[in-house]
């Protein structure tokens, strides 16, 4: 039991998605007991026991099934029907999610990039901070951050885990290292991906991804310039008005205050060139 817990905490410090099965009810005979667990995760591995055998099967099926649900749930299992077996019995187990957080990334933990990692895990976000300088990713200086990362970006890209529902917040210290993190994100599943700079570096920016092979659809995806035009000046004005955008992403609403249409023109202009 231990070792569920241990695996379970573990699981959550790094937004692993699964479910935790529980034994909460037997009737009659049941080769599950009352307080047996096991977890099963969204990539297919299991820790722990509800009975083994045919029920356990089912369990897992209903376990991978609904992995997206954002509730508990219940369900019986009738050992002669549902089981195939022969005890006669009812178990009843109770399933429950984690892990359903939406991921962000912010690649660079200067003056912007800090200052969003310090606002979006209260928006629910489970936010990681990657940044190449030793002196800029350390957790005591991005205490809201629930993860942080130092290494090469190149070394650390193929180590995390891109889905439709990532986040992707491209704020580094140089245009060389946007360009890498940048060509590398859009061949992965994402739901956002934001660089921040100007109107005049994006025109540079798109060009050189269509140059890298991208195509018109896949550069049409990036914000950028990034976040809401609320005048924002200061790294905490800028992070807000980046938060509200990826908000209003996350819900699918529609982008008042982006020029997004403006911006999908100037990339067309540009990958025309």
């Amino acid at each position: 039991m231990k070792e569920i817990y241990e695996k379970l905490s573990e699981a959550l410090k790094q937004n692993r998605s699964g479910v935790l099965l529980t034994v909460i009810d037997v009737k009659g005979s049941s080769p599950g007991k009352i307080g047996s667990k096991m977890l099963v995760f969204d990539d297919g591995e299991q820790l722990g026991t509800v009975g083994g055998g045919q029920i356990e099967y089912l369990a897992i099926q209903e376990a991978r099934e609904n992995m997206g649900k954002t509730g508990a749930w219940r369900k019986s299992y009738l050992l002669s029907e549902d089981a195939d077996m022969l005890c006669g019995g009812k178990l009843e187990i109770l399933f429950e999610p984690f892990g359903q957080k939406e991921r962000l990334y912010i690649f660079g933990a200067g003056h912007v990039g800090s200052a969003l990692a310090e606002i979006t895990p209260q928006a629910n976000f489970f936010t990681t901070v990657i940044d190449n300088r030793p002196e800029f990713a350390r957790p005591e200086r991005l205490p809201k951050a629930n993860r942080v990362l130092c290494g090469e970006y190149s070394q650390i890209l193929p180590e995390l885990t891109f889905d439709g529902n990532t986040y992707i917040m491209v704020v580094t210290h140089g245009h060389g290292f946007d360009q890498g993190i940048a060509d590398y994100c859009l061949k992965q599943p994402f739901k956002y991906l934001g660089v921040i700079g100007s109107r005049k570096k994006a025109k540079t920016f798109f060009k050189q991804l269509a140059e890298a092979g991208h195509s018109e659809e896949q550069i049409e995806r990036v914000f950028m310039p990034v976040g809401f035009d609320i005048g924002a000046e200061t790294p905490f004005e800028i992070a807000i008005s980046i938060l509200a955008e990826l908000i209003a992403v996350r819900y699918g609403r529609p982008i008042k205050n982006h020029s997004l249409k403006k911006i999908v023109s100037k990339q067309r202009s540009v990958l025309n060139e």
